[in-house]
């Protein structure tokens, strides 16, 4: 019996193998195309971030920067100038009292002026700036060495012998973000550290506030951004004017009846011997305290019509 295949007719065994060795060529070379298009090799580079949250911990872009002058010791000129650019009242009467009575002054001045101001005060033997940061734990910000046999200094309102060591002024600081803006606490304190063989209470006690630590002359400042603040020495019975002098109760006037005794040169007060120099030609020191606070951190506060940046930023604290 004959069997009859239906529908289309049968390819020759020929063109079969020649159709499937023509497809298979052509897999193969599409095979190589694919594979020379998304076998890529790209060395990858780290692009640092300022949004990368270990970034701003290693290098922290809001902190404290201390510049440290040193100009002439010309006592009307340094005041002068100061009170000329001072902004404001920064501290309560007590403790104005209290620092002024161991030589000591500090005031505010707008940060677009700390130029003008360097400028008035003249052209000094140094101009040295100072990069701290966020400062968690206790650090010299400033020193002077007390050499020899000590010095005799008036300190807390009484005279006393202060033995050759290392006085410091120890500081450290945070910012802290408030719902009114970010500013900057910073704590100030002098402190006096002896040389001393180690041993095991060194040890134990705070390394960063060992030694006397006058306690009296402890300030705790809330640094707003847009302005400088400027730590000085100055003979207590100085006037500078101004309102700070009659609010402290410090006001010059002559001396009532005749002097009793003779003669006698009084000692320095701390901040005297801190930042003031005998040596000729005599030399004065300031610190000057700028808080860095970054645009990211000021934007969300910032209103229309707000100061522009590197302006005081307003607050109601």
């Amino acid at each position: 019996m004959k069997h009859v295949s239906a529908g289309r007719p049968l390819l020759p065994a020929a063109i079969v193998r020649g159709t499937l060795t023509a497809l298979m060529v052509l897999a193969t070379v599409a095979g190589g195309c694919v594979s020379r298009q998304t076998v890529s090799r790209r060395t990858l580079t780290r692009t640092p971030s300022t949004d990368n949250t270990l970034d701003r911990m290693l290098n922290p872009d809001h902190g404290l920067l201390v510049r440290t002058w040193v100009v002439s010791n010309d006592t009307e000129r340094i005041g002068t100038a100061l009170m000329h650019y001072r902004d404001g009242v920064l501290l309560e009467p007590d403790l104005t009292r209290r620092l002024r009575r161991d030589g000591l002054r500090l005031l505010r001045v707008r940060a677009d002026r700390i130029e003008d101001l360097l400028g008035e005060l003249g052209m000094g033997p140094s101009d040295v700036t100072a990069w701290h940061g966020q400062v968690l734990e206790w650090r010299e910000l400033y020193h002077r060495s007390v050499v020899g046999h000590g010095a005799t200094l008036a300190v807390s309102g009484r005279v006393r012998s202060i033995p050759s060591g290392r006085l410091r002024i120890m500081g450290r600081c945070w910012t802290i973000l408030m719902e009114d803006g970010p500013y900057l606490s910073l704590q100030l304190v002098p402190q006096l550290i002896r040389p001393q063989p180690p041993s095991l209470y060194q040890l134990l006690e705070d390394p960063g506030l060992r030694g006397e630590v006058f306690q009296g002359l402890a300030i705790e400042l809330e640094l707003k951004p847009g302005y400088a603040y400027v730590l000085t020495g100055e003979a207590p019975a100085t006037s500078w004017g101004g309102p700070s002098d009659s609010e402290s109760g410090h006001v010059a006037s002559p001396a009532h009846g005749p002097a009793t005794g003779p003669d006698a040169e009084t000692p320095d007060t701390l901040g005297e011997f801190l930042f003031s120099s005998r040596a000729e030609p005599p030399l004065r020191t300031l610190l000057v305290f700028v808080p860095q606070i970054p645009d990211r951190l000021l934007q969300p506060y910032r209103i229309e019509g707000a100061a522009s940046e590197g302006q005081p930023v307003a607050a109601t604290r």
